[in-house]
């Protein structure tokens, strides 16, 4: 079940557009997800750099769906995780190509690493 407390992680511009986006958006297995999955473990970037690389790639309509798709596999079904850098714990970042903004670093957990082998 999706969980409405805040993250540390969270989006802080406005917390109840973001809350209502998440509550909102399917968590129905795509092929975007793969998709968004197997760049992850390939380039380890931001939400928003893999939803446009979704879009580019005709997986998705939207970047912003492919951006949701990459936040469900983290959020949701813990195949993503924050990269944090070791000597300061904090969020490793990447500039997002649409924005020109950081965005926080994914990587794969050992489930998600699982799940990309079974697909081979």
């Amino acid at each position: 079940m999706f969980e409405q407390q805040g993250s540390l992680f969270a989006r802080n511009g406005d917390p109840s557009t973001s809350q209502e986006a998440g509550r909102t958006r399917s968590r129905k297995i795509q092929p975007v997800h793969y998709f968004v999955l197997e760049h992850h473990a390939f380039n380890r970037d931001s939400d928003a750099n893999a939803g446009q690389a979704a879009f580019l790639a005709k997986q998705c309509k939207t970047q912003e769906e492919g951006r949701r798709a990459s936040r469900t596999i983290r959020e949701d079904l813990g195949w993503l995780e924050i990269m944090l850098d070791p000597d300061t714990g904090k969020p490793v970042t990447v500039r997002n190509v649409t924005s020109g903004k950081s965005g926080m670093r994914n990587m794969l957990t050992e489930v998600g690493r699982e799940v990309l082998a079974r697909r081979g």
